[in-house]
Parts: C-alpha cells; sequence; structure tokens
C-alpha cells in the first residue's frame, strides 16, 4: 500500500468527517437558535423561563466551536502569520511547515489527553439545570481534538504524496495562508 493510497484513504475520513461536522453544526445551531427564541418568549411574554435552556445554549456552543474549528482547520481559515515562512528557500520553508503542522499535532494530542481525563474525572458530576453527565459537554474537547488531529495527519500525508508526485505541488506556505484554497 503505498503513500498515495493512504493519503486518498484519509482525505476520505477527512471528507467524512466534514459532511458530519457541516451537518452536526447546522442541527446544533437550529437548536440552539430555536432553544433561545423560546427562551426569550418564555421569559419576557409568558414569564415562565425555562431554567435549563441558558446551561443547554452553552453545552450547544462548546460543541459547535470544537466542530467549528475542525472544518476552519480544514479550510485552513485558522490565523496563520506566513511572511517569514515564505521569504524561505523552498527547502526550509516546507520544513517549517511540517514544523508548524507536527506543532499543531503535539498540541492537540496533549490537549485531547487532558479532556479526556477531564472528562472522565467529571463524568459523575451532573449539570446544575439540565442533571446531565458533565461528560457530555467537556467530551466537545477531545472529540474535537481528535478531530483536528487526523485533519493535520491528511495535511502532511497530502503534502508527502504531493512532493512525490514532482515539483508542482503548492508551496507549504501558501496552503496555510489558503491562497491556493478552491471556493467553496
Amino acid at each position: 500500500m503505498g503513500l498515495n493510497t493512504i493519503s486518498r484513504a484519509v482525505k476520505g475520513l477527512v471528507r467524512l468527517q466534514n459532511r458530519v461536522c457541516r451537518w452536526m453544526l447546522l442541527v446544533l445551531g437550529i437548536a440552539m437558535t430555536v432553544l433561545i427564541l423560546f427562551q426569550v418568549f418564555f421569559r419576557f411574554v409568558i414569564y415562565v423561563p425555562f431554567p435549563w435552556s441558558e446551561e443547554c445554549a452553552r453545552y450547544l456552543m462548546i460543541w459547535m466551536g470544537m466542530l467549528g474549528s475542525v472544518i476552519a482547520l480544514e479550510k485552513q481559515r485558522h490565523i496563520g502569520v506566513t511572511f517569514l515562512v515564505e521569504k524561505l528557500p523552498r527547502h526550509l520553508e516546507t520544513a517549517a511547515w511540517v514544523l508548524v503542522q507536527a506543532g499543531m499535532a503535539l498540541f492537540l494530542a496533549v490537549f485531547c489527553w487532558q479532556g479526556i481525563r477531564f472528562a472522565g474525572f467529571n463524568a459523575d458530576q451532573a449539570s446544575p439545570a439540565m442533571e446531565i453527565s458533565m461528560l457530555i459537554p467537556f467530551s466537545a474537547i477531545p472529540a474535537g481534538c481528535a478531530m483536528m488531529i487526523l485533519v493535520i495527519v491528511d495535511n502532511l500525508l497530502s503534502r508527502a504524496a504531493d512532493s512525490e508526485a514532482g515539483p508542482d505541488a503548492s508551496s507549504p506556505a501558501s496552503a496555510c495562508s489558503g491562497r491556493n484554497q478552491e471556493a467553496s
């Protein structure tokens, strides 16, 4: 099994992951909007507020933030300062890009591991208003980090497969800044 085959398989997983993330973002966004509208209506018109709506909206926002970060990373929409990297010779530019990707993966792996530990530690704790396990909101952190690590692995494998294909591959710095991104 060659590098191109592995790269295509991981890219397929990332595409599936992104479709799932987009649908989840849509559903969570609609749920949060409807929930907040009902909360405002019940609080200021009927004068009987839901005691759990603000907490639920907060947990939905946490999940939306992590899922949105996955999509942003895949589309290379996170903020990046590349003006120094773009001035480097091609081989150093590539090395810097790989180093940044590896650093992000390491950070996300540590954050994921700590998120798993934190979620597990608080699994028996119930949320104040909804009385659900705190495992549900806290598991957004390791889930989002794991998905972002998959995106980084895809980026690294795609870059390696492109470099095997020849010198026509786009530059790493332009990939980081999103200059070679197709319109979505």
